[in-house]
């Protein structure tokens, strides 16, 4: 299922891989460092501007009650309990008109002195509640003064003897934004206000121009100024119900009145979002900068790659001798290297194919030739057998049929055949070298019925038979046996024993010896022997391994015997035997 997966997905490319590896690496700590960053910077501006709003409202409203005490100050300086007042009180009361004069200046030069002393003081004046004029004003009124026109402030005061009134343009020529005090004063029959007002241009105009702007809400909740179009002045202020674009931030006065900062959404989350288009920049810049190293690292590993693909192209053209052009990347150059050296190596071993397919094809031609001698030898041999026969030679005809046989069953070393095979083929053998020796000897094969069929390896009996005639010293009335059983340990032993002259440790070791090369040594010893002893143990060492066993055993005057131990292995029936066996 993996694999069809795969197949299905395709393989992807090392560019894809090496740019996705990049944008991973560099997109996933971006994106934690900066959801880490927005949520600290996000917390820390909400705070830093939070407190700057309310921090900026508090001082706002600290300096409006400072500049309504002040106004309260002044009118307590114009009252009758005031050395103004007290002029005025003359001034009112006297019928001299020379003392009216004085007292008239003195009144204004105090008012002067007053507003001098008090810039952010407007109009300063006495008025009449019942005609409307004004009295002493330092600013001429664009008209008679009516206070019962004016907005109130906060008319909480009023049952003090005193009112506050505004925020409005001043009723002076400065048309500034004011609030203003009507103090009632009383002078025998005559009912006086004392008028005072006092800018607020720069409390309300300066916070406004800011982003933002005020309410002023009374004791009662309504709202007696609003410098926000989403609020009507005389109405009702919900602090529960916030406009949908706006935040309001509220802060009460030990005297009742409230200063509300009306803050657009937009407004108040603007360095937030400067702060967020930052980082997006600096994210873009980082993902930009990323894919720029993808693009360079995959051009430091195209190239190289380039190179490799160029010389196996070369070798699938069989060119290996064009020269290697290296990278200047040290690991890539070390691969070419390699690469160069297995070029190198192939070409070799490509030689060395071409000639052993020369020496292959003289080996079959070879082959070949074996392969017609001994059929032209059987040819001929069973010609000569039907000329004996014909001729009534029997004992030729015998012999010629006998020596077929063995030629044929020997022609065929180093495949595998049963003991049954072996021991048939060794009796063919033996039949020969009767005829061939001038002495009589004996050959006894002893084989365990349930071992005829164990595979063996071919033309492994007849050797050590023969090494007994050859080797042995065999004389008159020789013996050879051949035994072949199994053992308690369910291998099949073969055992080869003689009644010859036997020989010493020395000639044991020298057929032992797997270099053994069949020369006349200085003590007599025969040519060629150890031959066959040396092919039987090659042939049980390439078929068994380990798993044989191969010793001799002799003395001088005490015979010869040679034992094999082989794993038992049998041949399985083929169908014609089984039908036959059924």
């Amino acid at each position: 299922m993996k694999t069809l997966l795969h197949m299905l997905k395709g393989p992807r490319s090392l560019k894809n891989k090496l740019i996705a590896v990049l944008l991973s690496s560099t997109l996933i700590p971006l994106a934690l460092v900066g959801a880490i960053s927005y949520y600290t910077i996000y917390s820390i501006l909400e705070h830093k501007i939070e407190d700057g709003i309310r921090s900026n409202l508090s001082q706002t409203a600290q300096s409006l009650d400072t500049s309504l005490n002040n106004l309260k100050f002044v009118s307590q300086q114009l009252s009758l309990d005031g050395s103004v007042g007290q002029n005025l009180s003359e001034y009112l009361t006297t019928a001299d008109l020379y003392k009216k004069k004085l007292r008239r200046d003195q009144i204004v030069d105090e008012l002067n002195l007053i507003s001098f002393s008090n810039p952010n003081l407007g109009m300063v004046c006495y008025a009449t509640p019942n005609d409307r004029r004004v009295l002493f004003p330092n600013y001429c009124p664009a008209s008679g003064l009516d206070l019962s026109g004016l907005p109130e402030f906060d008319n909480y005061a009023d049952n003090r003897g005193f009112a506050y009134f505004g925020p409005y343009n001043s009723l002076g020529a400065t048309g500034q934004k004011v609030l203003s005090i009507a103090r009632k004063v009383q002078i025998e029959d005559n009912i006086l206000y004392i008028y005072i007002e006092t800018s607020v241009e720069d409390l309300f105009g300066d916070r406004e121009a800011a982003g933002g702007s005020l309410l002023v809400v009374d004791h009662t909740g309504s709202i007696t100024y609003a410098g926000s179009k989403s609020f009507t002045v005389g109405s009702k202020f919900r602090a529960d119900s916030p406009q949908q674009d706006d935040y309001l931030f509220t802060e009460a006065s030990k005297q009742g009145w409230s200063l509300v900062s009306v803050i657009p959404k937009a407004e108040y989350n603007r360095e937030i979002d400067q702060w967020l288009l930052r980082f997006f920049v600096l994210g873009a810049s980082s993902l930009g900068v990323s894919v720029l190293f993808a693009w360079m690292i995959w051009r430091t590993v195209y190239r190289p790659l380039r190179s490799l693909n160029r010389e196996i192209v070369l070798i699938s053209k069989s060119n290996f001798l064009s020269p290697v052009t290296f990278t200047d990347v040290k690991e890539f150059d070390f691969l070419l290297m390699r690469f160069q050296d297995m070029r190198t190596r192939i070409r070799e071993l490509l030689r060395e194919v071409r000639e052993k397919e020369k020496r292959k094809a003289a080996m079959e031609v070879e082959k070949l030739m074996y392969q017609i001698n001994p059929h032209f030898t059987h040819n001929t041999l069973d010609t000569i057998r039907w000329l004996a026969r014909m001729e009534g030679h029997d004992e030729i005809d015998r012999l010629v049929s006998t020596l077929n046989r063995v030629l044929y069953y020997n022609l065929g070393k180093g495949k595998i055949a049963t003991i049954a095979d072996e021991i048939g083929a060794l009796g063919h053998y033996v039949t020969l070298q009767q005829i061939r020796y001038n002495f009589q000897f004996d050959v006894r094969i002893d084989t365990h019925p349930r071992v005829r069929d164990a595979l063996i390896p071919r033309f492994i009996l007849q050797p050590l038979v023969e090494n007994a005639l050859y080797h042995g010293g065999m004389a008159d009335d020789g013996v050879i046996r051949v035994t072949i059983d199994l053992d308690g340990d369910g291998r099949v032993v073969i055992t080869v024993t003689d009644n010859g002259a036997g020989m010493d440790d020395a000639a044991i070791n020298r057929l032992m010896a797997l270099d053994n090369q069949p020369a006349e040594d200085g003590r007599g010893a025969k040519a060629g022997m150890g031959i066959g002893i040396n092919y039987v143990r090659r042939m049980i060492d390439f078929q068994f391994g380990g798993r044989a066993e191969f010793r001799i055993e002799s003395g001088i005057g005490r015979g010869t015997a040679i034992r094999m131990r082989i794993p038992y292995e049998r041949k399985e029936p083929d169908n014609d035997e089984r039908a036959d066996r059924g």
